[in-house]
């Protein structure tokens, strides 16, 4: 189980993120968590059966190698039905997909592009929410 205050920051924009820094922020907080259509750790396989309409979307936490951090992922249908991911970004002080739509946090992020198309081809639309069966882990406290 993920345990929202152990989760690294985002991966790091190479190209524009500014030098590590002790203060980064994780992405993952208890505010993202208690979003409807955060999913925690969900593998990429599960999403296509998740997203079926163009705009479809969800967040969700995914592990690209073992041993890297988890990275915070906005997945989305485009507009030919298929999933797209998207890793969000940090660099310490914003939240980030693309370096020129900067924002304070991932809920600002989201709302952003319900106006501005990600990655210039789609639009997020519809929050998948979280299905009640969903372990909310930000809720758990372990012994």
């Amino acid at each position: 189980m993920i345990n929202p205050n152990e989760v690294t920051p985002a991966k790091k924009n190479k190209n524009t993120a500014a030098p590590e820094e002790k203060g980064d922020k994780p992405v993952v907080t208890k505010q993202v968590c208690a979003l409807p259509y955060y999913h925690g750790l969900l593998p990429r396989e599960d999403i296509k059966s998740m997203l079926k309409t163009d705009g479809d979307f969800l967040l969700r936490i995914t592990e690209p190698n073992p041993g890297q951090p988890r990275s915070l992922v906005i997945s989305v249908c485009d507009p030919r039905d298929n999933p797209r991911h998207f890793v969000i970004q940090t660099d310490g002080t914003s939240c980030f997909i693309e370096p020129h739509q900067k924002h304070p946090d991932v809920i600002n992020l989201v709302r952003a592009y319900h106006r501005i198309t990600l990655g210039g081809t789609v639009l997020l639309k519809t929050p998948i929410h979280r299905q009640a069966w969903e372990v909310r882990v930000f809720l758990l406290e372990l012994p």
